[in-house]
């Protein structure tokens, strides 16, 4: 009789505890944040962010904090660079400040080499106006100290890796008023710097596995497309748009060159709908301009990676008041476009991606803009999927 006593007693307290009218069950971070929003910080503006994946399949993220969304001078506010990773799809790290400064650090871009050490870039306004700065990790370490790589100005600089692990970064500058774009190659942790007399604006770097740095850029009102014979001795640039409308004009290019060295140069065309791009086969012409058929949402800032599956385009369109989303599509080797996949699916902006292809998993970040305020939050967002 005791016994049965004992075990009513316990049934009934567990019945108490689920029928408590008290007790409130906080929602988990799952629940309350899309699964996809890695950063879940609902109070700053979090933003523009790259990635590489490692040799085990790892994760790696950087990204820009620019402090409160509601400070009503967040676009001065001191704004750092910070670094996250998921190791074996795992939960996040927590973010690390990796460029620790009281400036504007900002439009950071990052590379792995073959051991997976990570190498970063970033601009910082501020003290050393527009200096171009650089900070590294080793696979097994942890981050050094920011270093500047340019003494005063250095915009939008980009970073890759070649087959020998040496980095290489581009960054626009001037001289006297005359534009001019610097070529940085990291080689036994010396930089050796060369200047190129040429304008460049919104640039994208590709550097291939035998050091062969391949740059398309915005010239004036036109896309254009250089190179180096892997002796840092660059070409003269190619024009691969022309145009006499003035707001039909060309507009943040994209690059990639395939093992086989073919040369993919992508760029979107204000007011008109359109994605277009050109091919360079190797040791031929460039293609006549092509264009993604049927697009619509006035498309911008496409993305591209290239394998043995075909070529593949992620970009942002528009499809309602204040809503962007991500988009994706392949176009096959044999000339034909794979079906349109709409990647964010988010009543809000999705803004801005990355994109890293490896082992026929395509690997997307974005940052996702609260509202319509151009001060509202924002959190680094990500996905994958396949494409083969």
């Amino acid at each position: 009789m005791i016994r049965r006593i004992k075990i009513f007693c316990i049934i009934a307290l567990v019945l108490s505890l689920f029928s408590c009218k008290d007790c409130i069950t906080e929602p988990s971070e799952d629940d309350k944040f899309d699964l996809r929003n890695i950063t879940r910080n609902e109070a700053e503006i979090e933003s523009n962010a790259d990635i590489d994946i490692d040799s085990e399949g790892n994760v790696h993220i950087i990204y820009q904090n620019s402090g409160p969304a509601n400070s009503p001078t967040f676009h001065t506010n001191p704004s750092d660079i910070y670094y996250i990773y998921n190791m074996n799809k795992g939960k996040w790290s927590k973010p690390v400040n990796i460029s620790n400064s009281d400036n504007i650090s900002y439009d950071p871009h990052m590379v792995m080499d073959s051991k997976d050490n990570i190498h970063v870039v970033w601009r910082e306004l501020g003290t050393g106006e527009g200096r171009t700065f650089y900070n590294m990790k080793h696979s097994d370490g942890d981050w050094k100290e920011p270093i500047p790589l340019t003494d005063d100005n250095g915009d939008q600089p980009r970073i890759d890796v070649d087959g020998f692990d040496n980095v290489h970064v581009v960054a626009a500058t001037t001289t006297d008023s005359k534009p001019e774009f610097l070529h940085l190659v990291k080689f036994n942790d010396i930089w050796n710097i060369t200047i190129v007399d040429h304008y460049i604006s919104n640039h994208s770097l590709f550097v291939t596995q035998n050091g062969g740095a391949h740059l398309a850029f915005e010239y004036g009102r036109s896309i254009a497309y250089n190179h180096n014979n892997y002796d840092n001795k660059w070409n003269e640039a190619e024009l691969l748009t022309t145009t006499s409308d003035y707001l039909k004009y060309p507009w943040v290019p994209d690059i990639a060159v395939s093992d086989e060295g073919n040369v993919y140069v992508i760029w979107c065309e204000a007011h008109t709908n359109q994605i277009k791009f050109r091919i360079k086969y190797t040791e031929s012409t460039w293609s006549e301009t092509d264009s993604i058929p049927n697009m619509e949402g006035d498309p911008w800032y496409p993305k591209i990676a290239v394998d043995e599956n075909g070529l593949h385009v992620v970009w942002i369109a528009y499809t309602k008041e204040w809503d962007y989303d991500v988009y994706y599509q392949k176009l096959s080797h044999n000339g034909i476009w794979s079906e349109r996949q709409q990647i964010s699916l988010t009543e809000t902006a999705s803004l801005i991606t990355a994109i890293k292809l490896k082992d026929n998993v395509l690997h997307i970040v974005w940052h996702e803009k609260y509202g319509s305020a151009s001060s509202s939050e924002r959190d680094v967002f990500y996905t994958t999927i396949l494409t083969n």
